[in-house]
């Protein structure tokens, strides 16, 4: 295991008169260990694997140092959380090997160092333990282990530890006694946020490296990536001069008033047109006269009004003589009246061409 208290210290931190021998710096490491065998997915004793390959590698990453806090919970397998491997609720699938995730929890003591500067000693113990669980890897002790505790289980998985590679990645170790200064997700809100300065849930606290981010961009883009400046507090770019369809107002229109939801600013392509006239076409295309407004020019052609059976110029009632109102964007439009009568109402054409 790591050998904490010989490790070599900068000489900064050995001139520190804050030190204590017995101080405690409990850090979160998190990483994962790739098997190339695929079947490693879906191994038919998982819960025991699971359970072996935790307690190796605590026994690796800890050694002589198990008298402190010391503990490994595998976090997810080929992508899927355990949580839902346990209640058979996602199958696991995998086309590369199977990659199980970790994260470590431990107790370093400070020794010689000030752990008020708990991050060298973070990186310290970081480096140390992946160092030996690599070691363990490469000279065979870590699968002759997995070997060890998994005795009695299905021939399939000693046949795939026998042939297996293994390789090892470590993420990022963080001092828990440092959660209180990251981000996390605010998810007791419906519309989210991601808050600082403590109050997270014990499970973010125990486990920051999974849940909780160093900086409120990071949080985030990590869970509001949807709504990712009312996350962040800004308003974002100036408007886009773009129209969107105002689906959450109540008068059916389109604006350009810079307004729109986050997930249409972030794909315009998808959600906004140059044009009034291309948002209302697009979006309220049924109701095209009232999304368009006043905005829209009259086109002063002749329209079949089927509740009067007459021919009616579309254009503002009262605005002008024999004006039926906006004709709608299915109305076929005729320049003259007579036409539009021979057209919409040639059994009766006589009484369509009088108002």
């Amino acid at each position: 295991g790591p050998d904490f208290q010989n490790a070599e210290t900068s000489s900064p931190l050995e001139q520190s008169s804050n030190h204590s021998p017995d101080a405690i710096a409990p850090l979160s490491i998190t990483g994962t260990i790739h098997f190339d065998e695929v079947g490693m997915c879906e191994v038919e004793d998982m819960a025991e694997f699971i359970a072996a390959t935790e307690l190796v590698l605590a026994d690796t990453a800890c050694g002589d140092y198990s008298s402190q806090m010391c503990t490994v919970r595998i976090v997810s397998v080929c992508g899927v959380p355990v949580e839902d491997i346990y209640m058979g609720t996602r199958k696991l699938q995998s086309s590369v090997g199977a990659v199980y995730e970790y994260e470590m929890t431990l107790g370093r003591a400070c020794g010689m160092l000030n752990c008020a500067d708990a991050q060298t000693v973070a990186d310290q113990t970081f480096a140390l333990v992946q160092q030996d669980i690599n070691a363990a890897i490469q000279d065979g002790s870590f699968v002759a282990q997995l070997q060890t505790h998994t005795q009695g289980s299905s021939g399939s998985l000693a046949t795939m530890l026998t042939n297996t590679t293994l390789t090892a990645n470590m993420d990022r170790v963080v001092v828990v006694g440092s959660a209180n200064s990251l981000y996390y997700p605010d998810w007791t809100k419906s519309n989210g946020g991601c808050k600082t300065g403590g109050g997270q849930p014990l499970y973010m606290t125990l486990a920051p490296s999974t849940w909780m981010e160093a900086t409120l961009e990071a949080c985030c883009s990590k869970y509001y990536g949807y709504m990712l400046n009312a996350c962040m507090g800004t308003s974002g770019d100036a408007p886009s001069g773009l129209w969107y369809p105002d689906w959450a107002g109540q008068d059916d229109t389109c604006k350009n008033d810079g307004n729109e939801p986050e997930y249409m600013a972030s794909n315009p392509v998808a959600w906004m047109k140059p044009s009034k006239e291309a948002c209302c076409e697009a979006n309220f295309g049924w109701m095209l006269n009232e999304c368009l407004g006043s905005s829209a020019n009259a086109t002063d052609k002749w329209f079949m009004d089927w509740n009067l059976f007459k021919c009616k110029k579309d254009c503002d009632v009262g605005t002008g003589p024999s004006c039926g109102g906006r004709a709608n964007w299915w109305d076929g439009l005729f320049d003259t009246r007579s036409a539009c009568c021979a057209e919409k109402a040639a059994w009766n054409p006589t009484d369509c061409l009088v108002d």
